[in-house]
């Protein structure tokens, strides 16, 4: 069995040194070998934005929000459903996601959490438009010189 510490430095220099399909790679391994450490999910999460795989970026992203929030860890399963978000912005079921985190950190349920819609605004008589006024006479234009 590979040494777990030293695949993770080697992850990491991989990373920093701009070779990101080796720590994509490396980090797939991570993820196996440690099903259970979300922090490697984030990170190949972030390996697989700097090779151009958006779609394989969120779902390793989506596996780790949804981890740390089951495991109670809120403020890391938020900052991991941002980062969806830089991504795909209507991401549906992570907006979803993080408006259930954001309620169950505040201790007020999604129903309450949620800001009311306002009652509709009475309905408001019609203005009267002013009719346009008549022109104003041209004034003669002053007659040439002679």
């Amino acid at each position: 069995m590979p040494d777990i510490r030293e695949l993770k430095d080697q992850a990491t220099r991989h990373f920093s040194k701009g070779k990101y399909p080796k720590a994509v790679s490396v980090y797939e391994q991570l993820c196996q070998l440690e099903p259970k450490d979300m922090q490697m999910r984030v990170r190949l999460g972030d390996a697989y934005v700097k090779c151009g795989e958006p779609a394989k970026a969120v779902s390793a992203y989506r596996v780790a929000a949804e981890t740390y929030a089951r495991e109670g860890l809120l403020p890391r399963a938020i900052a991991v459903c941002k980062l969806i978000l830089e991504l795909e912005p209507e991401h549906v079921a992570t907006q979803q996601t993080l408006a259930q985190l954001y309620a169950r950190k505040s201790g007020v349920p999604l129903d309450r959490a949620a800001p009311k819609r306002p009652a509709a605004a009475p309905a408001r008589p019609a203005l009267r438009r002013p009719e346009p006024a008549a022109p104003a006479p041209r004034a003669a234009a002053p007659a040439a010189p002679q």
